[in-house]
């Protein structure tokens, strides 16, 4: 499991080229999770 955190001033998530969301100001969390990951690797 593995977690990205990135502050920023603009971002947006675009899913085949559209629009699915986006935020002003904020943080953007990237979050990697594998078949093998439990509920014990989140804590």
């Amino acid at each position: 499991m593995r977690v990205v955190v990135q502050r920023v001033k603009r971002a947006a998530v675009r899913i085949e080229g559209r629009m699915h969301a986006e935020i002003e100001r904020g943080l953007v969390l990237l979050i990697g999770i594998a078949r093998g990951d439990t509920a014990g690797d989140v804590e």
